[in-house]
């Protein structure tokens, strides 16, 4: 029996390309500052979003895809207890030992031993969304054995991502939000036999009309919601709520699209996938955590941007990290140690 999902073969790696490509660009969305001597660039506003619209919620419905694929394809039998020891050794001791890293590095903060231990608890830096990723497994492992109709229990899921601006500590407002993805994943597994029958390049075709006509002005919206200034409670809370809707209305259609258009890529070439990409799957997880340490070294601690100027910063910093991560991967995977972490 196969371990390996070729749909997942395929996305994965092109999800965390996206991630490294939207990392590069984003402090020409308001995602990070600009260095010093690199001003604005629309274009890459614009690519910043379009590889941020729904690569997060890619990456956690990969995961709740592969939990359902080891669940009822691989009949791995978990217990809470069992699931909560595997998922903290895979998600909270990489978080732990890279935020710690980062810390050395990146962390602004005034010192506070308390507020330090806490931060380096919740992930620092990019490390947040692996505590985050903790919590959808467990929640998704009790949602398993509510016994009401899965349907209802995305509709649950879609409210809760709703108010998941409330705040809540160690990144469970995250995965408040993150959750519906990841049981998502988990849902569309059991009827991946009737979406390999139902798919075709059409369907494809327009639900990527459907995703650019809701892409584009959800955005200008949620940008004009940013700037929109209030003081009253409610008014605050309808600002999040419609902003947080109009994310979820494309991210989900762009998850569809792109996971629909993984089934029929492998469906069509009915051909096994080339094995310079089953190799970088393998890298995958080496390359999320490697990759912000880099790009933030390279824009914020070298000369690079006063040398490249803004409109080659961010192209090299790309591929210069995706190299570096690449090679970083592979060594890391070569000592004990990082099979320990990245394996």
């Amino acid at each position: 029996m196969s371990k390996q999902l070729d749909e997942i073969n395929l996305l994965r790696p092109i999800v965390i390309v996206l991630l490294v490509i939207m990392h590069s660009f984003t402090m020409y969305a308001g995602g990070w500052n600009l260095p010093e001597s690199i001003h604005d660039v629309k274009v890459y506003f614009w690519i910043s979003k379009v590889s941020l619209s729904c690569m997060l919620e890619a990456f956690v419905f990969i995961s709740g895809y592969l939990f359902a694929f080891q669940i009822c394809v691989l009949h791995k039998k978990y217990t809470f207890w069992g699931l909560l020891k595997s998922k903290f050794k895979r998600l909270i001791v990489p978080s732990i030992i890279f935020s710690i890293l980062y810390s050395l590095l990146f962390y602004t903060k005034q010192f506070h031993v308390l507020q330090y231990l806490y931060d380096i608890v919740n992930g620092l830096g990019h490390m947040w969304f692996l505590p985050m990723l903790f919590w959808c497994f467990l929640f998704a492992y009790i949602l398993m054995h509510i016994k009401i109709r899965e349907e209802f229990k995305l509709l649950l899921l879609f409210s809760l991502a709703i108010f998941s601006f409330l705040p809540l500590p160690l990144r469970l407002s995250s995965a408040c939000y993150y959750l519906l993805f990841f049981y998502l994943g988990f849902y569309l597994f059991s009827y991946k036999a009737l979406l390999v029958e139902y798919i075709n390049l059409e369907r494809i075709i327009l639900g990527i009309i459907v995703f650019i006509l809701l892409f584009i002005p959800l955005t200008l919206l949620r940008e004009y919601l940013l700037e929109v200034e209030t003081s009253h409670m409610l008014n605050k809370v309808l600002k999040f709520i419609l902003s947080t809707f109009c994310k979820l209305l494309y991210a989900i259609v762009g998850l569809l699209v792109f996971y629909f258009w993984s089934i029929y890529y492998i469906r069509s070439k009915n051909t096994t996938l080339p094995n310079w990409l089953i190799r970088f799957n393998l890298l995958c997880f080496g390359t999320y955590l490697y990759q912000q340490f880099i790009l933030k070294y390279l824009y914020y601690k070298t000369s690079l941007p006063v040398i490249l100027g803004s409109y080659w910063l961010p192209i090299v910093g790309c591929v210069t990290t995706l190299g570096i991560c690449v090679i970083m991967s592979v060594l890391s995977l070569r000592t004990k140690i990082g099979r320990y972490l990245l394996g």
